[in-house]
């Protein structure tokens, strides 16, 4: 979270990060720069050398952003942990609501 308070960009060389909140709720790729583990290293200057500034502006906001909105208190990260999981949940609700629809055409109920 230091790096994100910073406004800096997070490099992670990773084939499996798991990210500390769900996909629905924070679009990382908008933020850090994710790497596989073989391209560690060179790679990661390379690219950070060749974003615009403008790019790098945007992902600096968008890393002071999830920090401020999810990280910056205890109280804060579990809020961003619990909208996870009702984002999980709404979308679980809506993948149910839509088989048992189709079930109902299907079998004319």
């Amino acid at each position: 979270s230091e790096v994100l308070s910073a406004g800096a960009i997070p490099v992670v060389h990773s084939d499996d990060w798991i990210w500390p909140f769900r996909p629905e709720l924070v679009d990382w790729s908008m933020c850090a720069v994710v790497l596989p583990e073989k391209d560690s290293g060179k790679v990661a200057l390379d690219i950070l050398r060749n974003m615009t500034k403008e790019e790098r502006c945007y992902r600096r906001q968008n890393c002071y952003r999830i920090y401020t909105q999810y990280m910056e208190t205890p109280t804060k990260v579990i809020s961003g942990l619990i909208e996870g999981l009702e984002l999980v949940g709404t979308a679980q609700e809506k993948i149910n609501n839509t088989n048992s629809s189709q079930h109902k055409k299907m079998f004319g109920i």
